[in-house]
Formats: C-alpha cells, structure tokens, sequence
C-alpha cells in the first residue's frame, strides 16, 4: 500500500489549512480574480474556505487577496469577486 501525498493549503481569511480539493481555488484572469473551479488554470493561485463567514471575510479583508496573489487588485474588483461568490457559495457554504 502506498500513501499518496496529499496538498495541503490555507484559507487566506481563516488560515484554516485543508486539502487542496476542499477550497476553493482564486487565480487572476486579465488581472480580476476569477474562481478556477477546474483548478486548472495558470499561475498563482489563492484559496478560500467555501463557508459563509470566510466568503464575507474576504470582503472586509480585500488586501490578503492580493498580497497572496503578489498583484494590485482594484478594491472594487475583489468587491465584486466576493459579492458573486457569496451568492453563489454562500447558501451551500452554511
């Protein structure tokens, strides 16, 4: 029996670490975050507990997302991201 190395990353609200599978994925897409649900997109990617209190703790911490992506992200821009994400996550996140 082998054990496979499983990735293991943190939330950049919460700081929780989990497996890459249970996160969701954040990379940019012409320089706007965009959720890589395939994770299969280049470059740098950030990740986010799919709960509700993580979801808006990205609104009121919009800086971590760019610090973890090592880009200046327009304020309104993460506003947006999370505003779309919450609705969208936000129910199943509960």
């Amino acid at each position: 029996m082998s054990r496979r190395h499983v990735p293991i990353r943190s939330c950049i609200v919460c700081g929780t670490k989990k497996e890459k599978e249970a996160l969701l994925r954040i990379t940019l897409k012409d320089g706007r975050p965009v959720l890589d649900r395939e994770r299969r997109m280049g470059g740098r990617g950030a990740y986010l507990c799919p709960r509700r209190e993580c979801l808006e703790g990205l609104m009121k911490r919009k800086e971590r997302l760019s610090y973890a992506l090592r880009r200046s992200i327009p304020s309104q821009d993460i506003e947006s991201f999370a505003g779309g994400l919450i609705r969208e996550w936000g129910e199943e996140g509960e």
